[in-house]
């Protein structure tokens, strides 16, 4: 007498599973939420096809799905899934969650806040990336903004 035992394959997710080879009973890998059927992934991290483990999200994905820069939500202030970038007038110094500021006199900016590829107000873009203002213009040269604006000579008076 042959007896033959049918082998039953489960997702990789599962350490056992039912009839149906996703629906776990048991799960298995790192950085899974451990709530079977499913064995989901944990927030920030994606499920790999045919890895126990789950795997890291990018850093500027809050949650992704397929692969780890393929961002469903972005984390911090960044915006547009799936890539999540930076908003104007922000940087992505790679070190922080959220965007940094780029210097008040860029619109935007790139690798450093004062790295200009565009300018605020009415200035200027120089060869060096700094946005200056135009002839006969005056800067306030502070954080907030102004713009730059006409200097009526030595008595002070802006206009």
């Amino acid at each position: 007498m042959i007896i033959l035992f049918q082998l039953k394959v489960c997702h990789a997710r599962c350490s056992s599973c039912s009839a149906n080879a996703t629906d776990c009973e048991v799960c298995k890998g790192n950085f899974r939420n451990n709530t079977p059927p499913t064995c989901s992934c944990l927030k920030g991290y994606f499920e790999k096809s045919q890895v126990s483990d789950c795997q890291l999200c990018d850093k500027n994905c809050l949650t992704c799905v397929d692969t780890a820069n393929k961002c469903v939500t972005c984390r911090g202030d960044r915006i547009n899934p799936p890539t999540c970038g930076c908003p104007a007038g922000k940087f992505d110094d790679f070190n922080q969650e959220n965007c940094t500021s780029c210097y008040y006199t860029c619109a935007t900016c790139s690798v450093l806040e004062d790295n200009c590829t565009a300018c605020a107000g009415n200035r200027n873009l120089t060869a060096a990336n700094k946005c200056i203002c135009l002839d006969k213009l005056y800067d306030f040269g502070c954080s907030l903004d102004f713009g730059c604006v006409k200097w009526c000579g030595s008595n002070n008076n802006f206009l």
